[in-house]
């Protein structure tokens, strides 16, 4: 698993995940202490978006978000999958596709 950000300022960097890691919300956090408070303070952002899942949207992380006071976009239900980086995923999918062909 990798986690990754970016914003229009720049990239924030990947994270790679050991094998097998199944991340919940408490990892998540983790995460999002050790990687995403610095970014977002180099590249002044102020809002974090990330998508809706399961552990992204666990009380956990929505406890350390309010605390450190991040503002997060909020997806409804059934709603698309807007997220920017979702497209560079996708690039990097087919780029290492056609790399082990």
């Amino acid at each position: 698993m990798i986690w990754g950000a970016m914003s229009f300022r720049g990239m924030a960097g990947l994270k790679f995940l050991s094998p097998r890691t199944t991340m919940n919300g408490k990892k998540y956090v983790h995460l999002l202490k050790s990687k995403l408070e610095f970014h977002m303070r180099v590249h002044n952002c102020d809002i974090f978006m990330h998508n809706g899942a399961s552990d992204h949207q666990s009380k956990v992380v929505k406890n350390f978000l309010r605390q450190n006071l991040i503002q997060n976009t909020e997806w409804t239900g059934n709603s698309p999958d807007l997220n920017p980086i979702e497209n560079l995923w996708n690039l990097m999918k087919k780029k290492l596709s056609e790399k082990n062909s």
